[in-house]
C-alpha cells in the first residue's frame, strides 16, 4: 500500500456546486493523495451534495459530517486533522480550487526539512476574472521573504499569514503540539496559524502558484458586522498575548503589531464609539492601540489597501 504523502482537508457548507470544481481540480487520483471533505451541517442543495459524494466517494475522496453540537469551518477542519494520515497537509475552502499542475509542484516538496512551506496564490471573481484581492498581499510576503530572508520577513510569514491555504504543513508538528483550530467563528484559522508558526522549526517559501482564492460577494470573510468585527478584534488580541509571551522582546518589536489597522477599520465602518471599543481592548491587552511609527500621506494608499486585505499594519 502506497504510503500518504499529502492530506487535502475542505470544510464544506451549503456550496455542492463549488465544492465538485474543487475536487476535479485537486489530485484525489493520485496515490499518495487522500482528499478529505467534512461538511458543516448542509442545509441546501443535499441533493447535489449526495450527487457529488457518489461520484467522488468512488474515486477514493472521504467525506465525513460535522456532528457534534458546534459549527464553523475550524471545527471541520479539525475533524479532517483527525480522520488524516498524509505527511503534510493541505486547507483549501470549498468556493476555491486549486491551480494546474499543482500536484506535480507540491510533489518537489515532500521530501522537504521544513515544517511549512508557503506557495503564493491567485485571486479570482466568481466569474473567473483575475482580481487585487486577499492573496496579493501575502504573495508579498511570500517573495518579500524570497528576496530577502530576514528575520522580519520570517516573522511576518510565520506570524502574518492568517489564511490557512497556499500552504503545505507537516502534520507531525501539529500533533506533537496539540495545534488545533479553535471553537471561533471567525479568525480561527488566525489563531492556529500563529500557534503553527510559533512551533515550526525550519520554515520555506517557494515563488509558484498552486491555489486560486475566489472572491465572493456573500462569503463569510467578506460580510461585515459588529458581530463579526467584535470576534476578530478579540481574537486578534488573543492571538497577540500568545505572540507576546512566545516570542523575544527583539522579535516582538520587530513585528511592531498595533491596533492602527482595526482602529482605522472600527471608524471608516462602524463609528467612533467601535474605535473607542478597540482601544480599550488593545490597551487591555498590552498591545500598543496607536502607532505613528511610518505613517505618512506617502504610506496611506498602503494602509488602505491593508484594510481591505484584512491585514495588520
Amino acid at each position: 500500500m502506497t504510503d500518504i504523502n499529502i492530506s487535502i482537508i475542505i470544510p464544506h457548507y451549503n456550496i455542492p456546486d463549488m465544492l465538485e470544481r474543487l475536487l476535479l481540480s485537486s489530485p484525489f487520483d493520485k496515490d499518495d493523495v487522500e482528499v478529505i471533505v467534512v461538511d458543516d451541517k448542509s442545509e441546501r442543495d443535499i441533493d447535489k451534495l449526495l450527487e457529488v459524494k457518489k461520484r467522488f466517494e468512488n474515486s477514493g475522496v472521504r467525506f465525513f459530517r460535522n456532528n457534534s453540537e458546534k459549527k464553523g469551518a475550524g471545527i471541520c477542519r479539525n475533524i479532517g486533522l483527525k480522520h488524516a494520515s498524509g505527511q503534510w497537509i493541505i486547507f483549501a475552502d470549498a468556493d476555491d480550487c486549486f491551480m494546474p499542475g499543482m500536484y506535480e509542484t507540491v510533489k518537489r516538496y515532500i521530501d522537504s526539512r521544513s515544517d511549512i512551506v508557503f506557495f503564493e496564490s491567485k485571486s479570482m471573481d466568481e466569474n473567473g476574472n483575475r482580481t487585487d484581492g486577499r492573496a496579493e498581499g501575502y504573495n508579498r510576503k511570500v517573495e518579500n521573504y524570497t528576496a530577502d530572508p530576514n528575520r522580519r520577513n520570517e516573522l511576518l510569514l510565520r506570524y502574518d499569514m492568517p489564511v490557512p491555504w497556499g500552504k503545505m504543513y507537516r502534520r507531525k508538528v501539529i500533533e506533537e503540539n496539540g495545534i488545533w483550530f479553535p471553537d471561533m467563528m471567525v479568525s480561527e484559522d488566525a489563531v492556529f496559524n500563529c500557534k503553527f508558526g510559533c512551533a515550526a522549526d525550519k520554515i520555506s517559501v517557494a515563488d509558484e502558484k498552486i491555489y486560486i482564492v475566489t472572491e465572493r460577494e456573500n462569503s463569510l470573510s467578506t460580510k461585515r458586522s459588529t458581530y463579526k468585527f467584535r470576534l476578530q478584534v478579540n481574537a486578534f488580541a488573543q492571538m497577540c498575548r500568545f505572540i507576546k509571551k512566545n516570542v523575544s522582546s527583539e522579535d516582538w518589536r520587530e513585528l511592531g503589531f498595533n491596533g492602527n489597522l482595526k482602529m482605522i477599520e472600527a471608524f471608516r465602518n462602524f463609528g467612533i464609539l467601535w474605535a473607542l471599543y478597540v482601544f480599550f481592548v488593545f490597551t487591555v491587552n498590552g498591545i500598543c492601540p496607536v502607532s505613528f511609527k511610518g505613517m505618512s500621506l506617502k504610506t496611506a494608499p498602503e494602509t488602505l489597501r491593508k484594510i481591505s486585505e484584512g491585514r495588520s499594519i
